[in-house]
């Protein structure tokens, strides 16, 4: 496992970080959700990188993320991803013919982007053709300039870039039950080669003992003949000196003395015993080599029934779109984008609500006073259910034994369950918690469904180094390194020959040193021109703001806590109010009474303050819950300019 990332995702509304150690099954896990300012993004544009660097600064501080480094997730609108099906071929062609498998996509505008892939598997026909099957990305080279350099005023690095559908991907291939199935699997080949491995000793145990037998016999047998021939060699002198000629017994005691000679002058490495040290080297590795084949049959036969098994999909529910990802297993059979989401939802809930669509996310995300049961929304998950049903119709359509088992949900939107129950029951699916799929560690954050991606972002680290991964942060080429490389270094040589040849180099160096010390001077004088510039715009503000000084047009507004404490005053005991919006000195209110009588009292009522210019009700309507009537109404309040008002 590599080092800890910063899983990044900025999207048109919010940021969400997210940071793993320790793994899959075990360790600790961080998130983080931070509302963006208004306007900060513009049509998935970020309005001002300088802000952003400092946002994410700070929000890196603020929550106690560690480490500079960074995987994030690159903008749609300027990211395009494939999965891709072609004959087995090396990298530098694979390489050469990414920019072709885009064309549809980017046109013309091809050397504008930057191309990178991920081998998903390779498999072989039974006429032996390989082929593989890759997923391929395309990134716009200006926007990978933008974030790299956002992310270097902000303290961090961009080491790793992605498409959002790797960061599904690496969700699902690091599954807590993927992992732990893969080191079940460790463990039993661990086991495999421990009962290898005995059995190896075992067996070299038992032919170096036969061995060691086998060397003593041989010695026991050498001194057995020696015996003999000595005894042999005896009888024959003792027949000699009697003068008994016995030509069997000479022969026999000549073949004994000749034993015993050679016996005699025989050293100890000239006799014939076993080499045991031979042996059990030979048995070594004989036995070696049976271990490391017969682990690799297992590693090689063994199957990893990787989860969730079957058909699947993955519903991201994000603000401008909602993306439909659909699974076999572990991979990707299809994906829809949808340009539709929550953003949808907090128009018709600032529609409603008559407020601001930047305040309309904050009700929702609260489901402020169970806003989001609110019949008049109904529409608007039905809309998006609708998009996703036509999604999953095509796709039954072109695999017709298709057969999805389950739904996760993630993104903002997997927190609004009115939407998700609307999504299930009109395509007959089941939900499982899109935590049963993340780190174990992610299980207790509540905010982990909605930064699901920037935690698949996260897990690009927990990736083998060893197997090739999709990583669109822009390298050079080392073709192109080494051709300027090897031209630069002639030239260097050359030039540093020359000038040691006519002794220039101090004088040099002197030079370089004065237009250095020139430069800087320039800069600085240029900050103090600017610092004049900006003199009396600063003199401006400071007397302003140091001695209460206001404009026209602010001193004629009123306070608006004080506005706001006039109209609950009021309102007390006649109708409550449930939103504001001030602008000038006039506020519109949504009032809600038990009747037109007391709206028409608090009227009275308010216009009797001195601060007061009148009230006038807009519209009101008769409604009525759980057996009660009330009326709401929509009323307009205007205040007289402060220092206006009537002694």
């Amino acid at each position: 496992m590599g080092k800890s990332l910063i899983g990044l995702d900025i999207t048109s509304r919010d940021v969400t970080m997210a940071q793993l150690s320790g793994g899959v099954l075990k360790g600790s896990a961080r998130v983080a959700v931070e509302r963006l300012p208004e306007n900060m993004m513009m049509d998935s544009a970020i309005t001002s990188p300088e802000s952003m660097s400092a946002f994410l600064k700070s929000m890196k501080k603020k929550h106690k993320f560690s480490g500079t480094d960074c995987a994030v997730l690159l903008p749609e609108s300027s990211t395009f991803f494939r999965p891709l099906t072609m004959p087995e071929i090396k990298e530098d062609q694979l390489r050469l013919n990414l920019p072709y498998e885009f064309r549809d996509y980017v046109g013309s505008a091809g050397n504008n982007y930057y191309y990178d892939y991920e081998v998903e598997e390779i498999t072989t026909s039974e006429d032996g053709t390989r082929t593989m099957h890759i997923l391929a990305s395309a990134a716009n080279k200006a926007t990978l300039t933008e974030y790299a350099s956002i992310l270097k005023k902000a303290g961090m690095r961009m080491k790793v870039a992605l498409p959002r559908e790797m960061a599904l991907m690496n969700i699902l291939k690091n599954s807590p039950e993927n992992a732990a199935s893969e080191e079940d699997r460790a463990k039993n080949l661990r086991e495999a080669e421990i009962a290898l491995d005995k059995q190896l000793k075992a067996e070299e145990k038992a032919e170096a003992k036969a061995a060691k037998e086998a060397a003593k016999k041989a010695a026991a047998d050498a001194k057995a003949a020696e015996k003999k021939a000595k005894q042999a060699e005896k009888e024959r002198l003792k027949n000699l000196k009697k003068g008994v000629q016995q030509d069997d017994a000479s022969e026999e005691a000549g073949d004994a003395a000749e034993m015993l000679r050679e016996t005699a002058g025989a050293q100890p490495h000239d006799i014939e015993i076993p080499d045991t040290g031979a042996m059990e080297a030979s048995a070594s590795n004989a036995k070696t080599e049976n271990l490391q084949a017969q682990a690799s049959d297992q590693l090689m036969t063994e199957k990893i029934e990787l989860v969730p098994e079957g058909e699947h999909a993955v519903i991201d529910i994000g603000y401008g779109h909602t993306r439909v990802s659909i699974f076999s297993g572990i991979s990707l059979t299809a994906y829809k984008i949808i340009e539709i989401g929550c953003t949808e939802i907090d128009a018709a809930i600032a529609d409603r609500l008559n407020i601001d669509p930047y305040l309309a996310v904050d009700y929702r995300e609260k489901n402020h006073e169970g806003i989001l049961a609110d019949p008049a929304f109904e529409p608007v998950y039905e809309q998006i259910s609708l998009e996703i049903l036509k999604a999953f119709n095509f796709y039954r359509y072109e695999h017709q034994d298709s057969s999805i088992q389950n739904v996760y949900f993630c993104g903002p939107g997997s927190e609004i369950a009115q939407l998700k129950n609307v999504i299930l029951s009109d395509n007959e699916l089941a939900e499982t918690p899109v935590t049963d799929i993340l780190p174990r560690s992610c299980k207790a954050l509540s905010e982990a469904p909605h930064c699901a991606m920037s935690i698949g972002a996260a897990m690009q680290s927990f990736l083998s180094a060893k197997v090739k991964k999709m990583n669109l942060v822009e390298k050079p080429s080392g073709a192109n390194r080494i051709s300027i490389v090897i031209p630069l270094a002639i030239i260097l040589a050359v030039g540093i020959a020359a000038l040691a040849k006519f002794g220039v180099i101090d004088r040099l160096e002197s030079v370089n040193q004065l237009r250095n010390e020139l430069s800087k001077l320039k800069s600085d004088l240029s900050d103090i021109k600017t610092q004049t510039e900006d003199l009396q715009t600063v003199k401006e503000q400071y007397n302003r703001y140091s001695q209460n000084y206001k404009t026209d047009d602010e001193e004629a507004l009123q306070d608006r806590l004080e506005m706001i404490s006039i109209i609950r005053t009021n309102a007390d005991g006649l109708a409550s109010v449930s939103a504001y919006t001030i602008t000038g000195n006039t506020v519109s209110v949504t009032l809600t009474g038990s009747n037109l009588e007391a709206l028409g009292t608090m009227r009275e009522k308010i216009q009797t303050e001195e601060t007061v210019e009148s009230m006038t009700i807009i519209s009101a309507e008769k409604k009525s819950k759980s057996g009660e009537t009330y009326v709401q109404a929509y009323a307009t309040i205007s205040f007289k300019d402060a220092g206006g008002e009537e002694e």
